[in-house]
């Protein structure tokens, strides 16, 4: 499978990449497979694990990659994380990259965490230490920063897991509530909330929304 590809990201990969295409919401994009350099791909600044103790710490304009990785690589599911890796004897589970639209740059959307996983092991040279990571690398002119926030918010939200917690999950949709009543897109928080909840797959109703939007607020 082609698809006009011209190995102009051929350079992130430690070999060819295969080009494949990635489902969305029952949606197809084209999507580049294979190890990625893990020097060149960035943590998302907007990760709800990390965005609010950015904010209090500084202003975004401010934030480098490394602040993200000390926050990062110090919490417990990361460490609980390392710990399985380690007995796994590698990561297994690719991480999710696309082209940042806010800041042009190479992006782990969803996998940060094992993506700081893999920089610690390069970093103190551990056993598992590799410079590549697996990865799928979103590379369709139709994914914008929309569809990639609320395609990681599908995984990390599903009510029948634990991953982000309590807090992290009513931060992300008093940012996606707020967002609509600021560009005028919903004129209430109720009209908001339902708007974000359909963005969703089933499980997330327009309550579980708004009742976040409330704690938060």
């Amino acid at each position: 499978m082609s698809d006009n590809y011209a190995g102009e990201y051929d350079h992130l990969f430690s070999e060819t990449p295969r080009v494949d295409v990635h489902p969305i919401d029952g949606i197809e994009y084209k999507c580049l497979e294979g190890r990625m350099d893990i020097s060149k791909v960035n943590f998302w600044e907007k990760n709800p694990r990390v965005s609010l103790e950015l904010e209090q710490k500084n202003n975004f304009d401010d934030i480098s990659q490394d602040i993200i990785y000390d926050l990062m690589v110090n919490y417990d599911d990361t460490i609980s994380l390392q710990e399985s890796i380690t007995t796994q004897g590698g990561i297994q589970k690719p991480i999710l990259v696309a082209v940042d639209p806010l800041t042009n740059n190479i992006t782990a959307f969803d996998g940060n965490t094992r993506l700081t996983i893999a920089k610690k092991f390069f970093k103190i040279n551990h056993k598992l230490a590799k410079q590549y990571i697996k990865a799928i690398f979103l590379i369709d002119t139709r994914i914008d920063l929309e569809l990639l926030e609320y395609a990681v918010a599908n995984i990390h939200l599903d009510p029948t897991m634990n991953d982000w917690d309590s807090h992290k999950k009513a931060r992300f949709y008093w940012e996606r509530v707020t967002q609509f009543l600021n560009d005028g897109t919903a004129k209430t928080s109720s009209t908001a909330a339902q708007k974000v909840a359909s963005k969703f797959s089933t499980g997330i109703t327009k309550s579980v929304v708004e009742n976040a939007y409330k704690i938060v607020e």
